[in-house]
Formats: structure tokens, C-alpha cells, sequence
């Protein structure tokens, strides 16, 4: 059975080719409605040039990552031991969607990563975790607007769409709560397109 999970990163910079997570959230839905949330900071040896831009984003800086973060290594074997923890693993696969907000960049980024620290054969890869569908709440948010059940908007930024819905955030540019986000505002969106879709099948349609 394939399970949802949504999911965020922060980086270094924009390119999951040369620059790095520097946070990372999971968060999965069971079956009974729960959450079951990952988290970690990773720090590095090496920050890119691009990084103070970053910073300006996200706010972390390198003595929040050096004192609360753990290595990138680390981050991945505690990651891979979540995901054997919490979910059932056929023949080494475990079949994940992933998403959340502008989603194929933070799967860029977590395919590297999961890439770079794939050292033994206890460790697991992308493909081996997540499926090759994923869900991006911009498309779904799009979809709400051809069906004209969502505010108008020509951002589709997460915090102008969040707003748009009142979804409530703690913070914007914290992995954990851009994913929390992203989550709700689906649930939201969602939640009207299937309203739609009922009327539609009340009238015949």
C-alpha cells in the first residue's frame, strides 16, 4: 500500500546538484489520521559562496547548524531507520508518495542526499523509498482555480496561498512548518474540489 508523506528542505542554494539540505522534514500520514513527523538540521564542512542568500530565507545560520545539526551521513542512517521503523518494506522497497509545495525540488535535493550517503547495503535509496508520482499542492491549488473554488491569485507562493485559504503557519521557511502547511493547505483545496465533484454527481454531470 502506498503511503502519503509531505515533505520539505532547506538548502544551501538552488541547485541539489552543488548545494545541500541543511534541513529536512518528513511528515507521514497513518492510516487513523496521525502524523508521524522526521526531522533533522544538517551541518557540513564546506558551505557554498550562495549560502548567506540562503540564510536570508530561511534564517539558518551556520552556529544554529553547528550547534543543533548532525552530520549529513547521520541525518540519512537516522532517516533510514525512521522509514524501517514506520513502514512495511517488500523485497527492500517501501512505496512512498511525497508532497507538498513546489515538491520536485525538495525531491532533487533528497534524491542527492539519499544518493551521496548510499554506502552499504542496509542503506536504501530514492527508488527504493518514493514513487515516481507526487503531489504538488501549486497543481492542486490550479486545478481549485479552473473548477472556480478557490480565490483568485497570480502568486503561487505557499504563503500567499495558505493566506488565500486561512491556513495558519507558525513560521514560513521552517522545513517542519512549510510541510505542516503544505499539508493543511491540500486538505483544504482538496476539500472543495471533492464538494464539487458531489454536486456534479447530485446533477448528473
Amino acid at each position: 500500500m502506498i503511503r502519503l508523506a509531505w515533505a520539505d528542505v532547506e538548502s544551501t542554494g538552488l541547485d541539489p546538484y552543488t548545494h545541500k539540505i541543511v534541513e529536512i522534514a518528513v511528515i507521514a500520514e497513518t492510516e487513523d489520521g496521525g502524523i508521524i513527523p522526521f526531522h533533522r538540521f544538517i551541518r557540513h564542512d564546506v558551505y557554498p559562496d550562495g549560502f548567506q542568500e540562503a540564510f536570508d530565507i530561511s534564517g539558518i545560520t551556520i552556529e544554529k547548524l553547528e550547534k543543533d545539526g548532525v552530520t549529513a551521513r547521520q541525518a540519512y542512517l537516522d532517516f533510514v531507520a525512521w522509514l524501517k521503523q514506520n513502514f512495511p518494506v517488500y523485497n527492500r522497497n517501501i512505496h512512498i508518495m511525497l508532497a507538498g509545495h513546489n515538491i520536485l525540488f525538495d525531491c532533487k535535493f533528497i534524491e542527492m542526499w539519499m544518493r551521496d550517503n548510499y554506502l552499504t547495503e542496509n542503506d536504501l535509496t530514492y527508488q527504493q523509498v518514493f514513487t515516481r508520482p507526487v503531489i504538488d499542492t501549486m497543481s492542486v491549488y490550479a486545478e481549485g482555480l479552473l473548477q472556480g473554488k478557490v480565490p483568485e491569485t497570480h502568486s503561487f507562493r505557499l504563503q500567499t496561498l495558505c493566506n488565500k485559504m486561512g491556513v495558519k503557519v507558525e513560521k514560513f521557511h521552517s522545513a517542519t512548518s512549510d510541510a505542516v502547511a503544505s499539508m493543511n493547505l491540500y486538505r483544504k483545496v482538496w476539500a472543495k474540489l471533492q464538494h464539487k465533484s458531489e454536486q456534479l454527481n447530485l446533477l448528473g454531470e
